[in-house]
């Protein structure tokens, strides 16, 4: 087999849907919860990741699902609306790549006790640096960066993760005192608004699992392989999400969990209860690499999906064109530019750097919330047409994958509605609020719409009709 014809397997796909969702930052946070994170890693799961997990992993395995989530909402409601899909997940990207960037140059800094941190020209370079050379990584093609993402991934999250979780046994069964205490109290979460809009964080935090999709031309068996690295991606994450988080919750007291003063400030007092002062310079080092890697999945996986748009006649030519290694190249430098522009724009023109890379975050999770809840009634239109197409099926044939788009349906449109209520700490009326991100979204679809508009009476636009082996076998 020729390097132009490498297939991606199991193993690799496991690990493309892991580095797109996993990161040792998310653990801190979760930990505040003590035993009650289970409970919010609970729902979420059934909710929220569980559905998208196995609605991709269907969706995924039909022939004629190239291009991820354009192709498969194309196959139901065909190429505009695929495509209106596909502008969504971009423009996520566009938004959640800044917030993550910013993240990974505050960590930097907070390692070396740079004074440059409180410098936004300075956080802006290392940011620059960080996004331009992982786009330039994936220049490499798939399979090299891929290869790249794989150790980073296990040496920035998996060891490091596994590392945490074998001290925090060993505190437990070695007798030292736990934090949290056994009591059934301890066990139910306060339910109260601010934990209901927690919960949503949670089940972004799990956003990523279809990135495996927007590759599925080089996916070895997709009827079965997709399927198969879902289900081993999802152990990995609820162990690692799980057991890290309680981890930090039984040897960190609550009162010492500052989120404020940064992640590695809770990892320094992590390991300085098992006098490994060293280990917290290790860990950041290692959520440097793992960050790393979560972004490089989401610089390379949407572009994928927008390039078989733009191959298709929904965006101009150029930006079908690909390099040797079959990469997107004008894509990835479009997306990365947008990048730039917002962070620059953010740095020396925005009064409150901060308040633009919040409402940032929230762009990106009501695009998200949108994006899904077209996939999951893509999903339900496509098993309800073609219930005996080949590949993996959800069990309880139409009315299982019915029962489970809907609850994923549901469960995005409570997401998005509880995406208008202001964050803690924002100086700004409810109404204003919304009205500005209203203002927000409409105005970041409308690019979309337009383009919609330019091809919707195009006669050369491919239809949504399955592929010939697939209607054969359909009966």
């Amino acid at each position: 087999m020729t390097k132009a014809n490498h297939k991606l397997g199991v193993l690799t796909l496991t690990l493309m849907s892991v580095a797109a969702i996993a990161n040792l930052r998310n653990l801190p946070m979760m930990a505040l919860q003590g035993y009650g994170c289970i409970w919010f890693y609970l729902i979420a799961s059934l909710c929220y990741f569980l559905p998208a997990a196995l609605i991709c992993s269907e969706c995924a395995s039909r022939p004629g699902s190239s291009g991820g989530l354009y192709g498969w909402v194309k196959l139901a409601f065909g190429p505009q609306i695929g495509f209106m899909t596909m502008w969504l997940a971009g423009v996520l990207n566009i938004a959640f790549l800044p917030t993550a960037l910013a993240y990974l140059a505050s960590t930097f800094g907070q390692m070396l006790g740079a004074e440059w941190i409180n410098n936004p020209f300075s956080m802006l370079i290392v940011m620059l640096i960080l996004l331009w050379s992982l786009t330039f990584i994936n220049y490499v093609g798939i399979e090299g960066s891929t290869r790249l993402n794989r150790w980073a991934l296990t040496l920035g999250t998996l060891i490091p993760g596994a590392m945490m979780i074998g001290l925090a046994l060993w505190w437990v069964f070695t007798g030292q005192p736990l934090q949290i205490s056994w009591e059934a109290s301890a066990w139910v979460p306060t339910m109260k608004f601010d934990n209901i809009v927690f919960l949503v964080g949670v089940m972004l935090a799990f956003q990523g699992i279809e990135m495996g999709g927007y590759h599925s031309e080089k996916i070895d068996n997709p009827q079965t392989t997709f399927a198969k690295s879902t289900f081993f991606a999802t152990i990995i994450l609820m162990v690692l999400s799980v057991l890290g988080s309680l981890s930090i919750a039984w040897v960190v007291p609550a009162n010492e969990i500052n989120m404020v003063q940064g992640v590695m400030h809770v990892l320094q007092t992590y390991f300085a209860a098992f006098h490994l002062p060293i280990g917290a310079a290790v860990i950041g080092v290692c959520i440097l690499m793992g960050g790393m890697a979560t972004l490089s999945t989401w610089i390379a996986g949407p572009v994928k999906g927008m390039q078989v748009a733009a191959k298709e006649g929904l965006l101009p030519n150029y930006f079908a064109r690909v390099n040797s290694k079959g990469v997107p190249v004008p894509l990835i430098n479009w997306q990365s530019g947008i990048v730039s522009g917002l962070m620059v724009l953010g740095t020396f023109v925005m009064p409150n750097v901060e308040g633009l890379y919040w409402m940032l975050t929230i762009l990106a999770a009501q695009f998200a919330f949108i994006a899904y809840i077209l996939l999951f009634s893509a999903a339900i239109v496509i098993k309800a047409k073609h219930p005996r197409s080949p590949g993996f099926k959800i069990p309880g044939g139409v009315w299982g994958t019915g029962a489970v788009g809907i609850v994923g349906i549901v469960t995005c449109g409570f997401g998005f509605f509880l995406g208008f209520v202001p964050p803690e700490g924002f100086a700004i009326s409810p109404l204003a609020f919304a009205a500005e991100l209203v203002i927000a979204i409409v105005a970041l679809l409308l690019p979309g719409f337009w383009m919609i508009a330019r091809y919707n009476n195009d006669s050369n636009l491919p239809g949504n009709d399955f592929p010939d082996d697939l209607a054969l076998q359909n009966g």
